[in-house]
């Protein structure tokens, strides 16, 4: 038995094929090779083989196999639903990291305020502390000038 390589009118690869000896000489077997085979081993690394005088090649053009490889390969239900998963986990993480930074972000306003607040609170005190000392200089100086009348 041996072991060739059936291929098209056009010599592409279609398929292994094993044969039987028709003969027997010297207890060497004599194979009789069918016209639409060879005993040539199609090289590994083709797409599809093709046999061009004595030697194999590739079949098909640069952009049959840029097609080929292009081709997108199908995602099964359950990986497609765990990717969409994580995605929608990751924009809710962002969504909640977002709103965190807005709450900082208001917290810190708030804050600001406050410390406005607080200044302007001080500034009124001293304002009010200065009120009362120019009463209390008026005061004086009625004081000084009912003095200074008698």
């Amino acid at each position: 038995m041996k072991q060739v390589y059936r291929i098209s009118e056009e010599g592409f690869y279609i398929e292994p094929k094993i044969i039987d000896p028709i003969d027997f000489e010297n207890s060497v077997p004599i194979y009789e090779i069918p016209s639409d085979c060879t005993e040539i081993t199609p090289i590994d690394g083709l797409f599809q083989a093709k046999l061009v005088n004595g030697e194999w090649v590739e079949g098909l053009s640069k952009e049959k196999i840029d097609e080929l490889l292009n081709v997108p390969i199908p995602v099964d239900p359950l990986t497609r639903l765990e990717q969409q998963n994580g995605e929608l986990g990751q924009m809710i993480t962002d969504s909640e990291l977002e709103s965190m930074m807005q709450g900082q972000s208001v917290t810190e306003l708030e804050i600001q305020s406050m410390i406005q607040g607080q200044q302007l609170t001080e500034m009124e005190i001293e304002q009010m502390m200065q009120g009362q000392q120019n009463t209390e200089f008026e005061l004086r100086l009625m004081m000084v000038e009912a003095k200074m009348n008698v």
